[in-house]
């Protein structure tokens, strides 16, 4: 099988020749580490992962400096498509993350606001393209729809004020997610007609423990806004598999997740949810995409540990495919590359079915 075949029999609850795998973004500081390594920063085709990303065209800066500019009053280095403003931290890649809407008086500001316009054929037209020459190479393609919904609206409200809002306004979040939503639909429907194998969807909904939110809540204000993002993609490409992301433990919303068309969960961040319990529980609908944790043996066990960890996921997850192993986070600074490389040659080593 090439990678393409792995995962799309993998996806399809059937078993493939091999688990198929893929890595997860490089931290830069971590990039550069790799890179003295293995002579790339790109460890897609460095490790031959079986599946592979594509993604929009951002903005061009000096447009989101005009556009958004003014709602920040305090000096920011960069601002994101969402108008969001970011300060560098003291230490590597981390922000101070600065919403625009902190401090809105009406619902008119919200109705108001600008939102990304991706409309034009810069953003997107290099989508289809990107997909055939990956497909044409046997890999198989996802495109990136990360940050959805939830995470793009409290980082334009700030996570306290959209939280209160849950109570006390509910109409103000209400009209902005319908307004990303609508942002949301037609990206949605572009990377379907790219051709795209995967769409990844997803907020971080969780903590370690728990839900971030009621389900009650979560079911009201995202749901049914998932569930027409996903319809109108798979308008387009019924056969699209949907992954949907979220760090932490988001048990409680798991059968919720799938009566929205989600096909795929990503991280399983085992730290937080038992991949066993997932598989168990909901293995026959629904394909686990991670598992391999970011917050334990990747950066703090020795390679021998890695593998003992990698072999353990192939063993108790395997059984009738639904699996895509891959770390659960980016890989930070602190991961030693001989635990990449020793996650990788694992997979490969051991997968076979």
């Amino acid at each position: 099988m090439n990678s393409r075949e792995r995962v799309l029999t993998t996806l399809a609850h059937k078993e493939p020749d091999r688990v198929p795998f893929t890595v997860t973004g490089l931290t830069p500081a971590f990039a550069e580490k790799f890179r003295l390594v293995a002579g790339t920063a790109d460890p897609f085709d460095y490790f031959e992962a079986d599946l592979h990303d594509v993604a929009f065209r951002s903005l061009p800066e000096a447009e989101l400096w005009e556009k958004y500019g003014s709602y920040h009053r305090s000096n920011v280095d960069r601002i994101n498509d969402w108008g969001t403003g970011f300060k560098r931290g003291s230490m590597f890649h981390f922000e101070h993350l600065i919403p625009p809407l902190t401090e809105v008086e009406s619902i008119k500001e919200i109705e108001t606001y600008p939102l990304p316009d991706y409309t034009a054929p810069k953003y997107w037209e290099h989508l289809g393209q990107e997909v055939a020459d990956l497909h044409k190479r046997g890999l198989a393609v996802m495109g990136r729809l990360d940050m959805t919904l939830f995470e793009v609206a409290w980082q334009i409200r700030g996570m306290e004020n959209f939280m209160v809002d849950m109570f006390v306004r509910p109409e103000w979040n209400e009209l902005l997610l319908d307004r990303i939503m609508e942002v949301r639909i037609f990206m949605a429907e572009k990377y379907a007609e790219a051709g795209v194998d995967v769409l990844l969807v997803g907020d971080d909904i969780a903590t370690q423990q728990d839900m971030l939110m009621s389900v009650e809540h979560w079911c009201r204000f995202f749901q049914p806004r998932l569930a027409r993002i996903i319809a109108a993609a798979r308008q387009i490409k019924p056969d699209l598999y949907i992954a949907y992301h979220t760090d932490g433990n988001p048990a409680k919303v798991i059968p919720a997740l799938m009566d929205a068309g989600v096909d795929i969960l990503n991280p399983v961040q085992p730290e937080c949810i038992d991949p066993t319990w997932v598989k168990t529980n909901y293995g026959d609908r629904l394909s686990l995409f991670g598992t391999i944790g970011t917050q334990s043996v990747l950066p703090f066990g020795t390679p021998q540990e890695v593998a003992a960890n990698v072999k353990e996921r192939i063993n108790t997850l395997k059984d009738g495919g639904g699996l895509i192993l891959a770390p659960t986070h980016f890989i930070e600074p602190e991961v030693p590359v001989e635990n990449l490389v020793a996650f990788v040659e694992t997979v490969k080593e051991y997968g076979y079915y």
